[in-house]
């Protein structure tokens, strides 16, 4: 990644910027893979990095690898996002409604960002809103 994309707290990264610097192969790289990876791979790396992938749990028919399959509203926690997001999130991480705090101004900014990065990744326009519903109940 480029630098500008680790620059200090001071710099209010946003993530909406992250789109014209970087990929996802380029972030996949970072962890291993490259440009030239088969698709079948990039599934193969994903599905390796699924958190719990392996769990067993207890059944009236014994012990059985849990099958998770309810990607409605929550999918599985992958290991590199969930990396990503401790070193690079979490550090920063406070209440978006807090603006007198650089953490607070951080924290918007990563979130005005990934608006921004909707908007670009569904083809909206300026008339169209991202709005973002829901508390996770």
């Amino acid at each position: 990644m480029t630098s500008s994309f680790y620059e200090t707290i001071g710099g209010f990264q946003s993530l909406g910027q992250w789109k014209g610097q970087e990929n996802v192969m380029n972030v996949l790289a970072m962890y291993g893979l490259n440009d030239n990876v088969h698709k079948l791979q990039l599934l193969q790396y994903i599905d390796s990095n699924i958190i719990g992938n392996n769990v067993r749990i207890n059944t009236p028919w014994g012990s059985r690898k849990m099958i998770y399959a309810d990607y409605t509203a929550s999918g599985r926690a992958l290991m590199f996002i969930e990396h990503y997001m401790l070193n690079n999130i979490l550090p920063y991480y406070a209440n978006t409604h807090s603006d007198n705090n650089t953490c607070g101004i951080q924290t918007t900014k990563f979130r005005e960002g990934a608006r921004t990065l909707i908007k670009q990744y569904i083809n909206a326009t300026d008339n169209d809103v991202v709005i973002f519903t829901g508390s996770g109940k």
